[in-house]
């Protein structure tokens, strides 16, 4: 099988090469007891190298055997491989400066603590944060580790790391005290500081409240004067300026001020002298009025010169009212202008809307424009900058009222009329101005124009020039529907006559011009009478025409020409003939137009209001329009036309 003696069994000879042998143990102690066992030994080794080897074995074993009575001499070789590591306190308070964890004295309380460690090779279960201190770091660039030995004491290396780490963490603590003091330190000397100022300005503030009692005492004294009062209060505006905010001492002076300009101002009429103690109230305004501009009375109430004024400047104003006459409305006025400036605004409005507006209201109601000599206009038109809207509201509404009353029996004959109503005519809002034209003065020039004779031959325009005097208050629309209604028709069937019986073309040609210059440019630009005047030339065309062809001009007129007759019955047929016509209805509109007149409900075209490209009308309360002689009206509230028989929108108007 190979084997080769001397050497062991095997191919690499790596087995035994001889059998075990039994050893020979001196005594009966335990295994060691004598020395180390001798092992198993190649057959035919040479005895003397096994007894030396047995000696040197067990002269080992005899010295680690005694280490523990003689260790001296092995513990200073062993000591003299320790490395000692020393630290700073400045270095263990750099090194302290990162840890976050509880404090050596918190081991007693953390001692039951479950703690994994995985900072090794291997994870370790360890009781508490203190197993964590007592364990030994390695030491930095040792590349030789430390071999354990029998008998090092563990439990005494313990308690040393212990105390070191105690000793470190002592010196931390000591740190942190160190640092909490300065920071509060820091802290005391900044409230030091701060303490310091409180009381430099709690002397300020102790100067200054004596020296605002030095000046209210002066404020106390008896009898106190105006300039007086004025300085003292203007020193402490300017030089206390936060005890005057603070304990507000305007108020004080408003009040104590009030009483001296209220007894002054006793023997005052503001209607002879408006400009009284003016100088004296401008003075407080500069010493009192505050700098902010006061829109809302309750906050302008609160200013100290507007409460002097409400309490001195006032109570003579009111009394001056109750003596006012209010036809004569300048010397109030010039009160008011007089002091715009200095009597703040709100208190203005106050003195016409409770001392002035009452009186003149009351005065419009016992006005008569029948027989007052004064006209209205006249000592009411100058409160218009002071008072428009509740003119507007209040007051317009009964003048109108009344102008209306006054209109009842008027005729336009009368110019008084435009005379009383021509100043109001930017006054009045304008809505308001057409409506009162239209119910109280278009019905009475309507009677005028058809009262009005047209007659070539010998022509009276006094009826004309009554309606078209009208022409500059009148709205535009009104005017001319007044023409197309009453003036037109006459004036169409007086030429279609005379084109009739042999005409002299001339003569109606300066017959029509005449007329046409007659009518103002605004209303004869519009399409309504330029159509009319285009008619008149057509039927003159047209005669014109049958006269040079030698046509008769029967078609002209529908009856045939009667005998003629003398010059006056000629010209009471004529205008006969003229006022049938006019009255007669010549469509379904002026059909419309004569009922509503018969019942005295307002009808009227509506300005810039159309309906598919149709007039809308307004007749009484409801709104209409007419189309191909069918009467659409309105319905209320929503903007829906529905067709109506003529009775049931008469019913509807009313």
């Amino acid at each position: 099988m190979g084997y080769q003696p001397g050497k062991g069994l095997g191919k690499n000879l790596q087995g035994i090469s001889a059998p075990v042998e039994a050893a020979v143990r001196k005594g009966r102690g335990a295994i060691g007891a004598y020395g180390p066992e001798v092992g198993q030994r190649v057959a035919g080794q040479k005895r003397e190298e096994k007894l030396d080897l047995d000696e040197e074995e067990a002269k080992e074993f005899k010295d680690k055997l005694s280490q523990w009575r003689k260790g001296d001499s092995s513990i200073k070789k062993k000591a003299s491989k320790v490395k000692y590591v020393y630290k700073t306190a400045d270095q263990v308070i750099e090194e302290g400066k990162g840890k976050i964890g509880p404090s050596i004295k918190d081991y007693s309380n953390l001692s039951k603590v479950k703690v994994i460690d995985m900072t090794g090779p291997e994870q370790r279960v360890l009781s508490g944060y203190h197993a964590i201190a007592g364990q030994r770091k390695p030491i930095e660039n040792e590349g030789i580790k430390e071999e354990l030995v029998h008998f090092d004491l563990p439990e005494l290396m313990h308690n040393l790391d212990l105390i070191v780490t105690m000793c470190e963490q002592d010196i931390l603590d000591k740190d942190r005290q160190v640092r909490s003091s300065k920071d509060r330190q820091i802290v005391m000397e900044q409230e030091v500081e701060k303490l310091g100022n409180v009381i430099d300005s709690q002397g300020k503030q102790i100067e200054s409240t004596d020296a605002v009692l030095q000046l209210m005492e002066q404020l106390c004294e008896k009898p106190l004067s105006l300039d007086k009062a004025a300085n003292c209060i203007k020193e402490l505006k300017e030089k206390h300026n936060s005890d005057y905010e603070i304990y507000e001492m305007g108020t004080m002076a408003s009040n104590l001020v009030s009483p001296i300009l209220r007894e002054k101002l006793k023997l005052w009429k503001p209607l002879e002298n408006p400009s009284f103690m003016m100088p004296e109230f401008r003075r407080w305004q500069r010493v009192l009025e505050n700098e902010k501009s006061h829109t809302l009375s309750s906050a302008a109430a609160k200013d100290p010169f507007h409460t002097l004024v409400w309490g001195s400047w006032t109570p003579s104003i009111r009394t001056a009212a109750c003596e006012w006459n209010c036809r004569q409305s300048g010397s109030m006025i010039a009160v008011l202008e007089t002091w715009r400036g200095v009597v703040p605004g709100w208190i203005m409005n106050s003195v016409v809307d409770n001392l002035v507006m009452p009186r003149l209201e009351q005065e419009v109601e016992n006005w008569n424009p029948l027989t007052d000599v004064v006209p209205v206009h006249q000592w009411l038109h100058p409160w218009i900058p002071f008072a428009e809207k509740r003119l507007i509201d209040n007051v317009y509404p009964v003048i109108r009222r009344k102008l209306s009353s006054a209109l009842t029996a008027w005729h336009p004959s009368d110019k008084s009329a435009l005379l009383m109503l021509r100043p109001w005519k930017k006054v009045f809002p304008q809505g308001d101005m057409d409506a009162f034209l239209v119910t109280n003065i278009l019905p009475k020039l309507q009677k005028a124009m058809q009262e009005l004779v047209i007659n070539p031959h010998h022509q009276q325009l006094d009826q004309w020039n009554w309606v078209i005097e009208w022409n500059e208050l009148m709205p535009l629309y009104a005017m001319t529907t007044l023409l197309e209604k009453f003036f037109f028709p006459q004036w169409l069937h007086v030429l279609t006559m005379w084109l009739s019986h042999s005409p002299n073309f001339d003569e109606i040609k300066n017959w029509y011009l005449g007329w046409k210059n007659l009518i103002p440019t605004l209303i004869k630009n519009q399409p309504v009478v330029k159509g009319k005047l285009t008619e008149a030339l057509q039927l003159m065309n047209r005669a014109a025409d049958a006269v040079s062809r030698n046509q008769s001009l029967a078609f002209l007129t529908a009856p045939p020409p009667p005998p003629p007759p003398t010059q006056r019955e000629a010209q009471e047929l004529m205008a006969e003939a003229v006022r049938t016509a006019g009255q007669i209805p010549h469509g379904f509109r002026e059909l419309l137009q004569k009922k509503c007149e018969e019942r005295g409900i307002l009808f009227m075209p509506i300005p810039n209001r159309y309906h598919e490209a149709k007039q809308v009308y307004r007749c009484g309360k409801i709104q209409v329009y007419l189309d191909r002689s069918v009467l659409f009206i309105c319905k209320s509230n929503a903007n829906i036309w529905v067709p109506s028989d003529l009775q049931s929108a008469l019913d509807a108007a009313m």
